[in-house]
């Protein structure tokens, strides 16, 4: 039985060892966002050099998908580990600032390859109509990399009885890893457009004034788009002072996800024995 338990707890070590240590990727080796939507459809064509730029990784409005006012989805493809995503909207056909974008999710601490999909905003409830045009934002981090990375989308609300879900989308979660933030920890943002409706959405309490944190890193003369993007959101999380998942790095965010699951391997092995 000592033996047994030994190469267990060997088994437990090497694989929570494999978790919080993954290889650290970077940006040049995607052709494509590694953090990117699959539904809605994103905006199209990707450029490594300004995957820093904000508000959309300085690609142009694409085509824009039909989206219901209430009950949609929204779909990502995760290509690598992935750290601190956050998903937002803005209520503008064409957002130039951060500070139009207002987040109406919980953030994915850690998120490995794989897909994930959940609850999109109630658009109606936050005051939109149909017919309005709205782009979706993701920001993210690589393991291992504390610059933000931005990715888009383009839609136009509809009516819900008018919405047609596409054939070959099902929504569903395939990543290993995936550690969500509780509505206190969570990034949130307030953009200019945001609405009474969110106020006490999830116990979410955080807010964070991004039309200042982007006004100051505007204001400075030198840096580049890649580090007025990290700056802002840095700034901004940092200005909170209560978002956990801003403020810690990509690996310290890594090391719960490896946490958690020799705690389940712990738990198995266990039972088996």
């Amino acid at each position: 039985m000592a033996s047994i338990a030994l190469i267990a707890l060997s088994c437990v070590a090497a694989a929570q060892a494999a978790v919080v240590a993954p290889r650290a990727a970077s940006i040049s080796e995607f052709s494509a966002s590694p953090v990117e939507f699959t539904y809605p459809t994103p905006r199209s064509g990707f450029l490594v050099n300004n995957a820093t730029t904000y508000p959309c990784g300085g690609l142009p409005v694409g085509d824009r998908t039909a989206y219901p006012l209430s009950g949609g989805k929204v779909s990502l493809d995760i290509d690598t580990l992935a750290a601190n995503v956050n998903l937002l909207y803005a209520n503008s056909s064409d957002p130039k600032t951060f500070h139009e974008f207002s987040t109406f999710a919980n953030t994915l601490l850690d998120v490995s390859e794989g897909g994930w999909c959940g609850e999109g905003p109630d658009f109606g409830e936050l005051g939109l109509s149909a017919g309005s045009d709205v782009t979706l934002l993701a920001i993210y981090q690589l393991y291992g990399n504390k610059t933000y990375f931005y990715h888009c989308a383009d839609i136009n609300l509809v009516e819900d009885n008018s919405y047609t879900a596409p054939n070959n989308f099902a929504c569903s979660n395939s990543s290993a890893v995936l550690e969500t933030a509780s509505g206190e920890d969570s990034m949130v943002l307030k953009g200019s457009n945001f609405s009474a409706a969110q106020e006490g959405v999830d116990g979410q309490t955080v807010s964070i004034d991004l039309a200042a944190a982007t006004a100051a890193v505007s204001s400075t003369a030198s840096g580049s788009a890649s580090a007025s993007a990290d700056a802002s959101a840095t700034s901004a999380a940092t200005s909170a002072g209560a978002s956990g998942s801003a403020n810690s790095g990509a690996g310290v965010s890594a090391k719960v996800g490896g946490t958690g699951l020799a705690a389940a391997l712990i738990g198995g092995l266990a039972l088996l024995l």
